[in-house]
């Protein structure tokens, strides 16, 4: 899930500047959220770990140039795009806050997809991904193909009478066509567990277990089948094993 916020003290530039980047990202695969913000210090208070962020340079509360600096010492690899009226801000944007890159205004759309493709792409990997089809989100909307990385899944768990798979992410879910068999089978390789009938665990969010309880690192609390307790719990040691 990529996250991107926007940040403008000015509402119309803002709403602007948000519709476009919707149209863009509507465009690809990827899934995103779409943050707004018309102070820096709200920006600063919402606990997202941000991919990209648009900054406008010339806010009063805070400039973007310092917000970016202060964005920047809890989220090192983020991606600043700076937007402004004022090209004399452009240079000082690149050297003092180490921006991505930056957009004048009013923000062109063709401009603002070069800049947000590159800066998307420059994001680190962040492991595998997959590709899931025919899926509906939280919100009920359609989409007819994902691409999700898979670190980013908790757990998916098979919803028997839709003969579909609910697609557990932080602050998102996912409901997808599948033949939950196939689907552990493909993400096996990536850790990915069965700890009870029609319910999928991946390994690296596991906190611990206790009984027959496995603990995430969400704060979801998943049954284990009895029969499956041992070889869950060997397949988890295996897991640490092979992070040594």
């Amino acid at each position: 899930m990529i996250e991107i916020s926007v940040c403008d003290d000015d509402i119309n530039d803002l709403r602007q500047t948000v519709q476009i980047i919707d149209e863009i990202m509507a465009r690809q695969n990827t899934p995103y959220r779409l943050h707004a913000f018309q102070s820096a210090e709200e920006l600063l208070r919402c606990p997202v770990q941000t991919d990209v962020a648009i900054l406008d340079i010339a806010m009063d509360e805070c400039n973007g140039i310092e917000l970016g600096r202060r964005i920047r010492e809890k989220l090192p690899e983020i991606k600043l795009i700076y937007t402004t009226f004022f090209d004399s801000y452009c240079m000082q944007a690149l050297n003092e806050a180490h921006a991505f890159s930056y957009l004048c205004k009013p923000i062109c759309p063709v401009r603002m997809q070069e800049q947000l493709t590159a800066a998307l792409a420059a994001i680190p990997d962040n492991g595998p991904e997959k590709t899931f089809y025919d899926l509906t989100d939280s919100h009920g909307k359609y989409c007819p193909i994902i691409r999700l990385r898979l670190n980013d899944i908790f757990f998916l768990e098979y919803i028997k009478r839709q003969r579909k798979a609910a697609i557990m992410l932080k602050e998102e879910t996912y409901v997808c066509k599948c033949v939950f068999e196939k689907l552990a089978e493909e993400l096996a390789p990536f850790d990915f567990v069965v700890n009870s009938r029609g319910m999928l665990v991946n390994l690296q969010h596991v906190e611990n277990i206790q009984g027959g309880v496995v603990c995430l690192d969400n704060g979801a609390r998943l049954p284990i089948a009895q029969k499956r307790v041992t070889a869950f719990r060997e397949s988890l040691h295996a897991f640490l094993q092979k992070k040594l």
